[in-house]
């Protein structure tokens, strides 16, 4: 019921298609979570590290195997470091964000608060050896950052991960003159994750998430685009 193509708008890349009409409710596509790569999986020596840079680590293992891994034409799929010239882990060295968004007080905390977490998790997963390169740390955290979400957790342990195919829907919200179409239901204490129809779908109907509520720096740093929406606020000084 789903293809994976092109986008049908600008910027979007590849999206997830329709190729069957399906009925508000109805289950879209059923994912196993034996499928999905988690930070659950992270080798030992990332035990004490935080879910991101765990999942990043797992991530790496994975690539890391080959062919030899399961994840294998997943992991092929994923874009790579020269894909990601506007993702914040690669940013030019000496950018100064105070010199993009002068007047944005807020855009500028956000944006340096990335920019200290992002170093902060590299310097981690070098230092444990679970990057071979800071590179590599960088290209698997664009994709936690840009590609995961968080599905449950085992006991204490927040459980985050990669979810092949779903990882590939496009996001649009309601200003962006395209409206977002489905939802993830979280049944990964059955076992798996539902993608679920928020509207009838037509054949061909490009499927679309809303990622998340934040501002647009707050898209921006995580995503790597420019939200055109109505999710911004107002910060009085």
């Amino acid at each position: 019921g789903l293809e994976p193509q092109a986008s049908g708008f600008k910027g979007g890349g590849n999206g997830v298609f329709a190729t069957r009409a399906f009925k508000q409710g109805e289950a879209v596509a059923k994912v196993p979570c034996d499928m999905t790569i988690s930070s659950l999986m992270a080798p030992n020596k990332a035990t004490d590290l935080p879910p991101w840079a765990q999942l990043a680590a797992a991530l790496l293992h994975e690539k890391s195997l080959g062919v030899a891994s399961r994840f294998a034409p997943y992991v092929d799929s994923l874009p790579q470091p020269q894909d990601l010239a506007t993702h914040l882990m690669f940013w030019p060295r000496g950018l100064r964000p105070d010199a993009l968004w002068p007047a944005s007080p807020q855009g500028l905390f956000t944006a340096r608060h990335a920019l200290m977490r992002g170093a902060a998790l590299v310097d981690a997963l070098l230092k444990s050896g679970l990057a071979a390169s800071e590179q590599e740390a960088r290209w698997a955290l664009a994709m936690v950052d840009s590609r995961s979400f968080f599905l449950g957790a085992s006991g204490n342990e927040p459980n985050l991960s990669f979810t092949p195919l779903l990882d590939f829907l496009n996001h649009e919200v309601e200003g962006g003159g395209k409206h977002p179409n489905c939802s993830f239901k979280d049944c990964s204490s059955e076992g798996f994750v539902q993608l679920i129809a928020d509207r009838d779908l037509a054949m061909g109907d490009e499927l679309l998430i809303t990622y998340d509520y934040g501002s647009s720096m707050q898209i921006f740093t995580r995503y790597a685009f420019v939200q055109q929406g109505p999710l911004e606020t107002c910060y009085l000084e």
